[in-house]
């Protein structure tokens, strides 16, 4: 394991059953729209208007990430690092 992913691996918060079902959430979207399961490093949180998939935007991405803090009680950083992860 390199020292980058120890570091990641350390920020993500824990796995609450709110954040698990964004998770299972964020996977069904994926899979509807590209047709097939996500591979290793594809975005959980992806652009929905990409044909194949790419990181959602950076204005989108701060309301997904305040949604996403609000809903499942993280701090603005630990749901960074969930959206940055996935």
């Amino acid at each position: 394991m390199t020292m980058e992913n120890a570091t990641r691996r350390r920020r993500m918060p824990p796995m609450s059953l709110e954040l698990i079902g964004v998770l299972e959430h964020r996977r069904a979207l994926f899979e509807s729209k590209f047709g097939r399961p996500p591979r290793r490093g594809e975005p959980l949180f992806f652009d929905p208007h990409a044909a194949e998939p790419t990181r959602m935007p950076m204005p989108v991405r701060g309301r997904v990430l305040a949604d996403l803090a609000a809903l499942v009680g993280l701090s603005d950083a630990q749901a960074a690092a969930v959206i940055d992860r996935w």
